[in-house]
């Protein structure tokens, strides 16, 4: 058969702007492939937006709280998880309807933020407080059913989650690091903390992150670094930067060889957002052409 892999130099600098959907702050792109659609917040904006790649159809319920991700659920594509200010729900995606799921953060002033399932449908999310002041935020881990388990805590913004085999890939954004756990799968355990890679100054800081499709690079959406950097997952090593026209790059998700990144408009100042039409359109891909995908037989 063959395999294919990824070659992070050979990406494209070219991109085009998929959606400009002006967001305040654009996060939590989330792709499902059982439906063909693109799902992504604004949490500023209290709208959930999805798109289908097949149909193109464009849909946004707007959900009335702060929703930092949406999700849906490995059991149901119609129903997904939305985490709200008061709660984790489960959303109809038809109905707009949606009842409560679980709530592992009770503190009067916080908020979730990103959050992810993990290879097994649990759903991991991280807590802050919504001020940005303290940093006693908390990473959870929701099963199934509901029940959560707290995972991290002394968080000030949790971001960037994702998992390659037995590693979970987590940042706390205001420490400006990656780090890597172990993580045992069948329980979600995570041990053995090590910083992957810190971020150099002047590049912003670490917001949502996604591991290339062969798990060997971690692509970094950096918060006021105008754009994707791309670094080695074993090592930590800097390779490149996509640069995008977008101080405020928040997440990157993969569909096929497309790379779609989510931007916000939050933090900057009019004169700021005149020379940056995109900041905010919701999604920008680059590179159609498969120059950076190479394929190879065993």
């Amino acid at each position: 058969g063959s395999v294919s892999y990824f070659s992070p130099h050979k990406m494209s600098e070219s991109y085009e702007v998929a959606f400009p959907s002006q967001c305040m702050l654009g996060e939590g792109p989330h792709y499902d492939a059982r439906t063909d659609t693109l799902f992504w917040v604004d949490i500023l904006g209290e709208t959930v937006h999805s798109f289908n790649l097949a149909t193109k159809e464009k849909k946004e319920i707007h959900v009335g709280k702060y929703p930092s991700l949406i999700i849906p659920t490995k059991e149901d594509p119609q129903k997904a998880y939305v985490a709200l200010e008061d709660g984790i729900f489960i959303l109809d995606l038809q109905t707009g309807s949606k009842i409560l799921h679980s709530r592992p953060e009770i503190r009067p002033g916080y908020r979730y933020n990103d959050g992810k399932l993990d290879p097994v449908g649990r759903l991991w999310v991280g807590s802050m407080d919504i001020s940005e002041e303290r940093s006693d935020g908390k990473l959870w881990m929701i099963n199934k059913d509901g029940t959560f388990t707290e995972k991290l805590d002394n968080i000030a913004i949790p971001n960037g989650l994702d998992w390659s085999g037995d590693h979970m890939f987590y940042i706390d954004s205001p420490d400006k690091t990656v780090v890597k756990f172990d993580f045992d799968t069948a329980t979600g355990r995570i041990s053995n903390k090590k910083v992957l890679l810190t971020i150099p100054d002047g590049s912003g800081v670490p917001d949502g992150m996604t591991l290339s499709p062969d798990k060997k690079y971690a692509l970094v959406a950096h918060w006021g670094g105008y754009g994707v950097y791309i670094y080695e997952a074993t090592t930590g090593k800097f390779l490149r930067k996509i640069s995008l026209p977008a101080a405020h790059t928040t997440s990157c998700v993969w569909i096929g060889t497309d790379l779609y990144v989510t931007s916000a408009k939050k933090g900057r100042n009019a004169e700021q957002l005149a020379q940056e039409p995109h900041a905010g359109g919701a999604q920008i891909s680059w590179s159609r052409s498969q120059n950076y995908w190479r394929h190879r037989s065993n």
